[in-house]
């Protein structure tokens, strides 16, 4: 059954970014990005149209390379999630914001996919950042998934950046010829992996339980109340139209693996554990 209202939104803010990472699905062009007032009619008209839309997930390309209009638009919501590579200045934003870095393993395998320098760059850039009001987001592929816990033990280190925890996801593939995608029984040894990780440290992950159980391959239960189907969720290109199923477009649902299906479905958003995430996520967010 469809909700009666939509809670949140996935906006892609622009298309272009200033790295060339080896998994990304985007064409990089500015033509294809809306102007910056054009941005605010189209957000202000996506709130008349959802007057109960509290939580904007902003992507790109990379978001902050539009910082300014970015700003702006934090306003419009009560909370908000921004997706970056860290490369650029992450202090300063509005205390309505939470920030979720891609850091996508260890600093030999991040490198790989994002470009070299790129780790130990956003490492020194996420500790020189005052609030603390990051996460970490680690997405899980064929290239990475054998160095996840040295990445959690890292983190767990007095003298890495401090952050609000660790989100996981699964790498959604665009069709059967992606590389990058990870098979079943690989996906079920990292989730036997992800139950021991944990019991360890279960204040470093936002990964939960039932979270795991749901990312299990067989049966495959974790799109089945996906936000974006049940339309509990709407997604909005850089060109400000309508995304569609979701804000990887065009991709294999039965493949997917993204923490976003679990935590805004109309099943599991108020669920204790899920719920759990979300506060600790916006702990220092008012």
């Amino acid at each position: 059954m469809k909700p009666k209202f939509v809670f949140a939104a996935s906006i892609d803010l622009t298309s272009v970014c200033n790295l060339d990472c080896r998994h990304c699905y985007l064409e990089k062009r500015s033509d294809r990005d809306l102007s910056d007032s054009q941005w605010i009619e189209r957000i202000e008209s996506l709130k008349r149209e959802h007057p109960l839309l509290l939580h904007a997930v902003w992507f790109g390309g990379e978001p902050l390379l539009r910082r300014k209009l970015l700003v702006e638009l934090l306003s419009r919501f009560r909370y908000n999630s921004v997706f970056s590579n860290g490369l650029l200045p992450l202090s300063g934003l509005p205390e309505n914001c939470a920030v979720q870095i891609s850091i996508d393993g260890t600093e030999k395998i991040h490198d790989f996919i994002r470009g070299e320098w790129t780790f130990r760059k956003t490492i020194a850039n996420m500790l020189s950042a005052p609030e603390n009001r990051y996460a970490v987001s680690f997405t899980i592929n064929r290239f990475n998934a054998d160095c996840i816990e040295e990445t959690v033990e890292f983190f767990a280190r007095p003298d890495a950046p401090k952050i609000l925890g660790i989100h996981f996801n699964f790498h959604t593939c665009r069709d059967v010829s992606d590389i990058f995608g990870i098979e079943d029984v690989k996906r079920q040894e990292v989730l036997d992996l992800m139950e021991k990780l944990h019991a360890k440290h279960r204040d470093l992950l936002f990964i939960t339980p039932t979270m795991i159980r749901d990312l299990r391959p067989t049966p495959r239960i974790y799109t089945k109340n996906c936000p974006f189907n049940t339309g509990f969720m709407v997604s909005i290109d850089s060109m400000g139209n309508r995304k569609t199923p979701c804000w990887y477009g065009e991709s294999r649902c039965e493949d997917c693996g993204c923490c976003l299906a679990y935590e805004y479905s109309p099943k599991n958003l108020f669920h204790p554990q899920a719920a759990w995430k979300l506060a600790r996520l916006f702990a220092n967010s008012r």
